[in-house]
């Protein structure tokens, strides 16, 4: 015979049976809250304090690379034979090359725009123009209480659904004196 084990929580709260009760949950949750939102408060006060603390060096480091980085890409872009075939070369101290990027359409000259474009690529490149049906979800869902809409959703395959949660929801205000673990 199978043994069969059920899964027990590692602190098993009873479920509340008055409103009382359920008045009472609501208070730890929401002193478990407050504590949670004093902890972030102070965790994100330090990290901000400890980005403060480093930001003048760190910017140091930017100012010192950029014209080394500068002066390496002038030499890679002089040096064209030095790279043959390859974008890249190996060096020691590591590599420096050229990335080719992913294509993108941009317009030929300022005389174009998007427009002139769209109308161009229409006459001379049809094939090119998309041409995708969509349903308007959104216009069905604001017009959900149309009788007309009522009427034709089940006849074409669709219907309006709005899924139910349940939340809790605490108010932070601290009403009492609490301390904070640390």
């Amino acid at each position: 015979m199978p043994k069969t084990r059920t899964k027990k929580s590692a602190s098993q709260v009873p479920v509340p049976q008055t409103r009382g009760d359920m008045e009472n949950l609501l208070a730890q949750i929401a002193g478990i809250k407050r504590d949670e939102a004093a902890v972030k408060l102070n965790m994100d006060q330090e990290m901000a304090g400890i980005k403060a603390r480093h930001a003048a060096t760190l910017s140091t480091f930017t100012e010192r690379l950029a014209p080394l980085v500068t002066a390496a890409e002038t030499w890679a872009t002089s040096n064209p034979a030095e790279f043959g075939k390859n974008k890249s070369i190996k060096f020691v101290h590591g590599t420096v090359g050229f990335r080719t990027g992913t294509p993108a359409l941009a317009l030929v000259s300022r005389k174009w725009n998007w427009t002139m474009a769209l109308d161009a690529v229409q006459r001379l490149l049809p094939a090119y123009i998309r041409s995708k049906p969509e349903i308007d979800k959104d216009a069905i869902i604001a017009q959900r209480d149309d009788q007309a809409i009522l009427w034709a959703l089940p006849n074409v395959g669709l219907k309006v659904v709005q899924d139910e949660s349940f939340f809790v929801e605490t108010e932070l205000t601290t009403t009492d004196k609490r301390e904070v673990a640390k």
